[in-house]
């Protein structure tokens, strides 16, 4: 059994204790190994044999996360492109022959003049600029790659802590069942003993069909909660979760907050797309650089049966600021992701703020409800029923108290989901755990 939520100041939640900051674990997707499906049923099966930690629940994610398999692909291709671009210009081999098939002298070949020659280009400059460019753009995918599992991973936290949050609000529901048929019990003796109007026996039965009609749609609530949680990484079967909302995750101040969204790899996409548009720029400049074209052969002359060596040199000559507006039109895009990131920092700053203060505040509010209200509201309850039973007090008012006391608990239990989902967030905006 999971202990969660206690219902007073001085009870302490049971081992497996729920740390967010366990969310932002890293494995290195990139070297994530890729399990075969006769290896995932088995693991499957005997996972569900024993309660999913948070810590596995995310590591189960980033192994087995549809999402993620597509990135195995697109890194073979991007590293078929980076093969592609060391590929240079195919050298050219040429067979000419002149002088000959003519008249007189120069009929058939007797007097013909035949070269075998073959011709490069220097285009190493130009090579080494496209594998620079093809590179860099590998990059892209694994900064895309390492978005997609901290989205995943915050996904499977969220999915993680709401299902204790069910489960929780579940065996809260289940108490509210027994505690309404217990009083319906209770005022069930006394209008048989004549104390009680049988007024109050049909209002407790009616709280006790909508405890029923509580619970089971908290059941049904929980059920899908669970799917979604253990459709993260593709289970097969549901098995329990091991997990408690407390302790409370260390809330630090703003200002080391701050210094740490820079690591949101939304960050790394724009140095990356201004590395690639630089990139681009170099492999623009080096396209209007003439290209030097040598060429080497022989050449035989069929009228003295001799030959001769053969060679030249082609320079192209041009403007070389033909990609002058190609050039101006990437340094633009450079300046805009430089302007874009300055853009998100100060939006993530404003988010993770507003965060900052409901963490605070939630954390206020588990403090009064858990230390105060609820144990009030306990006392009171016991007092209610005591005056129940002498008479001195309606029924009514008694139930008012005990909805009071539920509700209460109702509210303490969102005000945890609340702060752990506020602190899964911040530690998503910044791209680390706290």
């Amino acid at each position: 059994m999971i202990r969660i939520l206690p219902t007073t100041a001085n009870k302490k939640p049971i081992d497996n204790r729920f740390f967010v900051k366990e969310l932002l674990i890293f494995i290195v997707v990139s070297a994530i190994p890729l399990i075969s499906s006769a290896q995932d049923r088995s693991a499957q099966q005997s996972r569900s044999q024993v309660p999913i930690t948070l810590k596995q629940a995310i590591g189960l994610s980033l192994q087995q996360h549809p999402d993620l398999n597509a990135f195995t692909h697109d890194k073979l291709a991007m590293a078929a492109y980076v093969e592609q671009a060391t590929m240079g210009t195919v050298p050219t081999i040429e067979l000419t022959i002149e002088d000959g098939a003519g008249t007189d002298s120069h009929s058939g070949l007797k007097s013909a003049q035949s070269t075998m020659s073959i011709a490069w280009i220097l285009d190493n400059e130009v090579i080494e600029k496209n594998v620079n460019l093809a590179k860099n753009k590998s990059v892209l995918v694994d900064i895309e790659q390492e978005l997609t599992a901290l989205d995943i991973a915050a996904d499977t936290a969220r999915l993680f802590v709401s299902t204790l949050i069910y489960e929780q609000r579940l065996k809260l529901a289940k108490q509210a069942v027994n505690q309404a048929n217990e009083v319906y019990q209770q005022i069930a003796k006394r209008v048989k003993a004549g104390k009680t109007k049988n007024v109050d026996l049909l209002l407790a039965k009616h709280e006790l069909i909508a405890r029923e009609l509580d619970l089971e749609e908290l059941s049904y609530e929980l059920d899908a909660n669970r799917y979604l949680l253990f459709s993260q990484w593709n289970a097969s079967e549901q098995g329990a979760i091991s997990g408690a909302l407390q302790p409370l995750p260390k809330i630090p101040g703003f200002n080391e907050l701050t210094a740490k969204i820079t690591a949101n790899p939304r960050f790394k996409l724009f140095a990356s797309n201004a590395r690639i548009a630089e990139s681009e720029i170099a492999a623009a400049r080096v396209q209007v650089q003439p290209l030097w074209q040598f060429n080497a052969g022989v050449r035989r002359y069929e009228a003295t049966d001799d030959y001769a060596l053969v060679a030249g040199v082609s320079i192209p000559f041009g403007d070389q600021n033909r990609n002058s507006g190609t050039i101006s039109a990437l340094n633009a895009k450079i300046s805009a992701y430089d302007a874009q990131a300055q853009a998100l920092e100060k939006t993530l700053l404003k988010q993770v703020y507003k965060l900052h203060q409901q963490l605070n505040h939630s954390r206020h509010v588990i403090s009064t409800l858990a230390k105060k209200s609820i144990p009030t509201l306990e006392q009171a309850l016991i007092e209610a029923e005591k005056a129940y039973q002498i008479g001195s007090y309606s029924y009514r008012e008694w139930q008012v108290i005990q909805n009071e006391l539920l509700n209460t608990q109702e509210k303490l239990l969102a005000a945890y989901l609340s702060l752990h989902l506020n602190h899964i967030e911040i530690e998503r905006l910044t791209g680390g755990t706290l």
